[in-house]
């Protein structure tokens, strides 16, 4: 499967007119409840009011992050490719928030508003990006904000066709160890068949 095909299968995929996003729901399942609680400790722990979420999917866990930071008055933008989604996280955030909390982009081409945050999330969207243009995506990321915060599955490339290259943690730090204050954690889901994620962070 080539890149074209793999966004593909984003693009088509059929979400009703009527679909709303259920964020608490995502606190139920292993995977979604780490990452969730990963961001809101990271995005507290270095004070960060704003943050743009890339492959944001229908807002699930910027919902859930801005209930938990509600007492700083945060701001939260999402990328999300598909664009049904994206519609039904505007509506569920105009509905539940009062606001536009998202300003909604292709994903695909990197392309963000003429903004800056004070993180950047990037929570299993850069397997699915080739190899050769990780580095220039990252870059992309890091002109936005000044923390980066990236998930990425430690699965080989052979069991999802979806996905581009191997995450493994030997390259994940010769890519980006020289970072300021690197850190690389590694999450399990054990008694699942979910594959463990490698999470990262580092201030830009």
């Amino acid at each position: 499967m080539n890149l074209k095909e793999r966004l593909a299968v984003h693009r088509n995929m059929i979400i009703p007119d009527t679909y709303m996003p259920n964020p608490i729901s995502h606190l139920q399942g292993d995977r979604d409840r780490r990452h969730y609680e990963w961001a809101l400790d990271m995005l507290k722990t270095h004070a960060c009011k704003s943050w743009v979420d890339i492959g944001c999917w229908d807002g699930w866990l910027d919902f859930l992050l801005l209930d938990g930071m509600i007492d700083v008055s945060p701001k939260a933008v999402g990328v999300e490719l598909v664009p049904e989604l994206a519609l039904a996280a505007n509506r569920y955030g105009n509905k539940q928030f009062k606001c536009l909390t998202g300003a909604w982009h292709d994903v695909a081409d990197g392309n963000f508003k003429n903004e800056t945050f004070d993180a950047a999330i990037a929570f299993e969207v850069l397997e699915h990006v080739p190899f050769s243009e990780v580095a220039a995506y990252v870059y992309k990321i890091e002109e936005k904000a000044k923390l980066i915060l990236i998930s990425l599955p430690d699965q080989k490339l052979t069991d999802n066709p979806q996905h581009c290259w191997t995450p493994t943690e030997s390259l994940i730090r010769a890519m980006w160890e020289d970072k300021k204050q690197f850190n690389i954690t590694r999450f399990d889901y054990p008694e699942t068949n979910i594959p463990g994620n490698w999470m990262i962070s580092w201030k830009v």
